[in-house]
């Protein structure tokens, strides 16, 4: 799906937090299309057809707010409004987790069980290449660039990319 999400301020592409049961339902759902080819939209969405995506957005807009996500072109979607937030999240977290879940449910759908240690092993790289100190900024700030050229797939590649980093290492 090649659309950015645009929710806020752009923030730590590595902030995660527990999803909600209708979070779980949305990333089910949107499992089920990336995997079963009988799906309805499956093919759609791997064409990047207008249907299929916007079938998919209002999945995540149904499950993270109340307000209408429409698609402005093939690099935003807004959500309309503020994310609620959920017990002890503030509503800058709460953003950050439906960005999050639209960057990430991709790769946990991949990685299965390896999802975890993968994605330590990007964060691992990320430190190594932009230092110790400061590496979490730089990388929100290549999250956001990338974002904004290729919307949440790009940076779920760039995840990936930096997971295999990890993997050859020397």
């Amino acid at each position: 799906m090649d659309s950015t999400v645009s929710i806020g301020e752009p923030d730590s592409l590595m902030t995660e937090s527990a999803p909600t049961p209708a979070g779980l339902a949305a990333r089910e759902e949107y499992a089920k299309i990336l995997n079963d080819p009988t799906h309805p939209h499956h093919d759609g969405l791997k064409r990047n057809s207008k249907a299929a995506n916007d079938y998919v957005t209002e999945l995540y807009r149904k499950a993270y707010s109340n307000a209408p996500a429409p698609i402005e072109d093939r690099h935003s979607v807004t959500t309309g409004g503020p994310i609620e937030p959920q017990p002890g999240e503030t509503p800058e977290d709460a953003e950050n987790r439906a960005r999050n879940e639209v960057i990430l449910t991709p790769l946990r759908q991949e990685w299965g069980e390896q999802y975890e240690a993968r994605f330590s092993g990007a964060r691992a790289v990320a430190q190594q290449l932009f230092g110790d100190e400061g590496w979490g900024d730089v990388l929100d700030d290549l999250g956001t660039a990338i974002r904004t050229h290729y919307g949440p797939a790009g940076e779920t590649a760039a995840l990936r990319f930096l997971a295999a980093l990890a993997e050859h290492k020397i």
